[in-house]
């Protein structure tokens, strides 16, 4: 009986502290063990949360100070938002308008901008940029070949950096050029405060976002079904893997792990810390939640999706159209360019500029969007 209960006990240690483990690790790199940082309280199951039947999570306190009043002080990413997509309604923001750095949730702006370009059974040749590129990787080889749309899910899956900066050259001629592209997609988008200048998120002084942002960004691509359909995949295989192992497994665990879950991406680089833009529906209600600079991702993201699904009316959702959006059939240098005509445009532009300035007021303080 003794031997029962020691071996008993050895199972629960070992569950509970592989637990605490589980986010050790994101996109190949070490970070903090949550071990480190907090203190085990109670769990987290599907019968007090979102989480699916047959997981569960440890509750953890939070080391880092929050601001009195704040409706998630167990929350303990610095920059933070949950928003309802067909309303743009923001349920929760934690910092949401302050400049973060993305990592590697950047590529779901560069998924959607080479949607945008269609063209998915394209073929692309992996080029000496994207063969030399740092970081994650699906570790192509110079002049690999597979059609966009593959490659498209592969960088999502697996995060390859290589995958991203050769869908860039692919659609955009050039990283730089792509970039641009990006921001000016951005801008037209709402997101305002974001300036990409790569297509993977590796870091750079120049390349920022905020939570708000990449909730406008990740918000624009739901209503493409494409993206929907790769944003939540879980697995796939591709047959232009080297090696013989030809599947990928998604890094976003919140897709086995939260009810509802249906996409987007996860990031992590030393300067911007772990990063994660997730989603889940439940009937008509699509939500989208970011974390940037977050000691525990998951954790954090779970508790935002309850909240957000806790606070949100259904009744609240607009009726919109069940279509989805067709993606345009245009290349991305045939995209016009931002201009300021010599008369009635600038007058035009001022008064936008304006009524956004106004738009941008309100929401950051009053959390009213105009």
């Amino acid at each position: 009986m003794k031997k029962f209960f020691g071996l008993a006990a050895g199972i629960i240690f070992f569950a509970t502290f592989s637990l605490a483990q589980a986010e050790h690790f994101i996109d190949g790199n070490a970070a903090t063990s949550e071990a480190q940082i907090s203190n085990p309280e109670t769990d987290l199951t599907s019968a007090n949360s979102g989480i699916n039947p047959g997981y569960s999570m440890t509750r953890l306190n939070n080391p880092r100070p929050i601001a009195a009043g704040d409706a998630l002080p167990q929350v303990t990413a610095t920059s933070a938002i949950v928003m309802e997509v067909s309303t743009g309604r923001i349920i929760y923001q934690r910092n949401a308008y302050q400049k973060m750095f993305p990592a590697s949730t950047t590529k779901i702006m560069t998924l959607i901008l080479a949607l945008e370009y269609g063209g998915l059974d394209e073929i692309v040749t992996v080029g000496p940029n994207a063969f030399g590129v740092e970081g994650s990787s699906l570790y192509l080889e110079l002049n690999d070949k597979m059609p966009l749309g593959e490659l498209l899910e592969g960088m999502i899956l697996l995060s390859g950096n290589d995958a991203a900066t050769a869908v860039a050259e692919h659609c955009g001629g050039t990283v730089q050029n792509f970039a641009n592209q990006m921001n000016i997609r951005a801008r037209q988008l709402g997101a305002t405060n974001t300036n990409f200048t790569n297509p993977h998120g590796l870091p750079d002084e120049n390349h920022y976002t905020t939570a708000h942002d990449l909730a406008v960004i990740a918000a624009r691509g739901f209503k493409l079904q494409k993206f929907s359909e790769i944003v939540s995949l879980q697995e796939k295989n591709f047959q232009w893997l080297h090696g013989d192992d030809k599947k990928l497994e998604s890094e976003n665990r919140m897709l086995q792990l939260y009810r509802g879950a249906n996409g987007v991406k996860t990031g992590y680089t030393q300067v911007a810390g772990r990063c994660l833009v997730s989603s889940a529906k439940r009937g008509d209600v699509q939500l989208v939640a970011v974390v940037l600079d977050s000691l525990l991702m998951w954790h954090d993201s779970v508790a935002l999706l309850d909240y957000g699904f806790e606070n949100f009316n259904p009744r609240d959702v607009k009726k919109i159209s069940t279509n989805t959006e067709k993606i345009p059939d245009k290349k991305i240098s045939e995209v016009e360019e931002e201009k300021i005509s010599d008369d009635g445009g600038k007058q035009k532009s001022f008064f936008r500029m304006i009524w956004k300035s106004i738009k941008n007021f309100f929401e950051k303080y009053f959390g009213i969007r105009l």
